[in-house]
């Protein structure tokens, strides 16, 4: 009998009960231990690949990673051995639930609240993760497990770590590296996506990928519209996220939370949350003012439970990219990544010639970069900030008209801003009414 057919004892001691599916790099199995009568997760490295040096290093390594961590929010490693055909093999925790990716396929969002807690124990667990100086890369809805706790409350596991790397090693990302798909590449981070240049990956570029996982969570919908499979890879390059509040009809979701998350899924890493206790932090006020706001208790999940209706996000792909699919990916994403540093040039453009009162240049630019990108990131604060000045210098004309007083130049609106506060983050939203900037007309007056 083949020792990875059903039936079949593994070892002297893990008897196959059925094969759960394939990897990039080993092929997992539902196995019974003999001894303790108790159900385990095995992963076989690949007989393909059963004799590379290389891959064999890299399975060892996911082992000896998961070995550093012990959280109850992280799947546990009980086992890492040889078979007698020379393939290595690792033994984890079985997990009782199904993959968050399933759950919201198959059922739509989450309720709200409970989102914002399997959100927390995710963090959690991912703290714990960057404790252990490791980054996961590889975060994605397939990789957390759902499940009910002794008390039948939600609970929540990252898994597989087969992507991992210490922060002390090169952590790039390695697009062309064995089993990479292009499922795992809609829940990169853009620096992962070749936004960063050549900066090592940090524990900022997993919280990227969990909000992503969480902003679905929530919402049932992924936070960009795209026709295509590589958009979602490139829209997060060069546009900001859509918001969650407003994104399904069926989902109200809080405006702080709408904050929170998106700060998550900022393109530029030092605008997100430092680490994983700042995202905690943010999502654990969030829960205490939902709590406060409701009169009933925060609602518990079931699994079987049926969600309002909602559009589900596309599955990517689940094989592995060819050689020619893997270059012509990087090509892409190489081209996406110059149009981005374009329109974050010009973006800042922009800015300077609102500080420097430049309002005609300003409004010019305004209309190139919408025709290029309309969703560049930072164009709409831009436009914000434009607008308001505009209504600055026409409310000063109009009192000059009246009064016979000093005209106020563009340059003195930039610096004083309608309400005299010289921060453009605290520029109110433009109204849909004035989207279409309108020109100041001088001679007009």
């Amino acid at each position: 009998m083949d020792v990875r057919e059903t039936g079949s004892v593994l070892d002297g001691k893990y008897e196959i009960v059925d094969r759960l599916g394939s990897g990039g790099m080993g092929e997992v199995y539902l196995v019974r231990h003999l001894h303790l009568q108790e159900l385990r997760v095995v992963k076989i490295l690949r007989q393909d690949l059963a004799a590379d040096p290389s891959a064999q290093r890299r399975f060892m390594r996911e082992a000896r990673l998961a070995t550093q961590i012990k959280h109850p929010n992280v799947a546990i490693l009980y086992d890492f051995s040889r078979l007698e055909d020379g393939s290595f093999y690792m033994v984890w925790e079985h997990i009782k639930g199904e993959e968050v990716g399933d759950r919201v396929r198959r059922l739509g969002p989450f309720p709200v609240a409970v989102s914002v807690q399997l959100g927390i124990q995710a963090l959690r667990g991912l703290e714990a993760i960057h404790a252990a100086g490791i980054i996961h890369r590889d975060l994605s809805p397939d990789n957390l497990m759902i499940m009910e706790d002794k008390r039948g409350q939600p609970a929540l596991k990252i898994i597989d770590l087969g992507l991992a790397r210490t922060l002390e090693t090169d952590s790039s990302y390695e697009i062309t590296q064995v089993g990479m798909f292009m499922g795992k590449l809609q829940y990169c981070s853009p620096e992962q996506a070749g936004a960063g240049g050549n900066q090592p990956l940090d524990a900022r570029s997993d919280l990227y990928s969990f909000a992503l996982v969480l902003y679905e969570m929530i919402t049932g919908m992924a936070p960009f519209e795209s026709e295509s499979q590589a958009g979602f890879i490139f829209k997060r390059l060069s546009e900001d996220p859509l918001p969650l509040t407003g994104r399904n009809q069926y989902v109200d979701v809080p405006v702080e939370l709408d904050r929170v998350v998106r700060r998550a899924l900022e393109r530029e890493r030092d605008k997100r949350y430092p680490d994983a206790a700042a995202f905690i932090q943010a999502l654990e006020r969030v829960l205490q003012r939902m709590s406060a706001a409701e009169t009933r208790e925060i609602p518990t999940l079931n699994l079987a439970e049926a969600a309002p209706p909602a559009k589900v996000p596309p599955r990517l792909p689940s094989r592995e990219l060819s050689k020619a699919e893997k270059d012509d990916l990087l090509a892409q994403i190489e081209r996406a990544a110059r149009k981005v540093q374009e329109n974050t040039s010009e973006v800042g453009r922009l800015e300077q010639l609102l500080t420097a009162g430049n309002l005609e240049e300003a409004e010019r630019l305004v209309t190139q970069i919408e025709a290029s990108n309309p969703r560049a990131s930072g164009l709409d604060r831009a436009k914000a900030r434009l607008l308001e000045m505009q209504e600055t210098v026409d409310a000063a004309a109009h009192q000059r008209d009246r009064a016979g007083a000093r005209p106020v130049s563009p340059a003195q609106a930039a610096a004083a801003g309608p309400s005299g506060s010289r921060d453009p983050d605290r520029a109110r939203p433009v109204p849909p009414q004035a989207r279409g900037l309108r020109r100041v007309d001088r001679d007009a007056r």
